[in-house]
């Protein structure tokens, strides 16, 4: 065993894993290193732990964690052993890309792969660039003592439609905004805003559900298609994640960051 990793989750007893052990198992293999991940709870007592690692100089113990808003606050804590996820949180990372075939087979039966990839892409790229204005949105009031909405039901913010694909309620939060009146968090530099993908960097429990509700709006129509429970569609995304390609910024930053350790 190379490295022992400390993440988010709940602690999960006997031979199950929590999700977020999973995801940074996967990512630490698929970099060439043996590892023993364990979930400990939130992210202030992963900090906690950090700040020991760091002042004690501990050597082959990783702390890992999701990234949420934290290098626009300024709060990254950048040191050898403590990894972030690239995106918002480990669900954003899981679903920067992955097998869509292994995903689409979940759904349905299909020749009309290739045509349905195109779809995705499509849509992914439109809810990039809706969604960052979101982002904006989101981190304005992410410090407001009342949420801007509820992140422990991330559907009650997802339009839901027979008709059309799933998407984010605009207008639902919007006027939650309008009654929080001017607060603001910390001001969000221009860099962040123009260099910001919406998909990896909105809230990743909602960017989940929202590519999953893609999936079955679209394969609706297909004969024989299928509803697979929410965790197993998590579960084949994760078990597909890639990071062989160099040019995807997630991929490039997280083998970059496990080669130093």
């Amino acid at each position: 065993m190379d490295l022992v990793v400390y993440c988010e989750g709940k602690t999960v007893d006997g031979e199950g894993a929590s999700t977020d052990e999973i995801f940074w198992e996967r990512v630490f293999s698929r970099c060439g290193k043996v590892v023993h991940c364990k979930s400990i709870g939130s992210k202030s007592a992963l900090k906690e732990l950090a700040r020991t690692i760091i002042d004690e100089d501990i050597d082959n113990v990783v702390i890992a964690m999701d990234r949420d808003y934290d290098d626009f606050k300024g709060n990254i804590i950048d040191h050898r052993y403590v990894i972030y996820t690239f995106g918002y949180s480990w669900e954003s990372d899981a679903l920067d890309s992955f097998n869509f075939d292994i995903v689409l087979s979940l759904f349905a039966n299909t020749n009309s792969s290739r045509s349905l990839h195109g779809d995705y892409t499509q849509f992914r790229a439109e809810q990039s660039k809706d969604l960052r204005r979101i982002v904006a949105l989101d981190y304005k009031y992410i410090d407001h003592v009342k949420p801007l909405f509820n992140r422990r039901k991330p559907l009650s913010i997802m339009l839901l439609d027979q008709n059309k694909e799933p998407r984010i309620n605009r207008v639902a939060l919007l006027n939650s905004a309008k009654q929080m009146s001017s607060f603001q968090s910390a001001p969000l530099s221009a860099y962040h805003y123009k260099t910001t993908c919406g998909i990896q960097r909105f809230f990743g429990k909602f960017i989940a559900k929202l590519i999953y509700n893609w999936f079955v709006f679209r394969t609706k129509s297909i004969q024989n298609a299928r509803k697979p429970h929410f965790e197993v569609f998590m579960s084949v995304a994760l078990s597909s994640i890639d990071l062989t390609d160099d040019k995807n910024p997630r991929n490039y930053y997280l083998k970059s960051k496990i080669a130093k350790m």
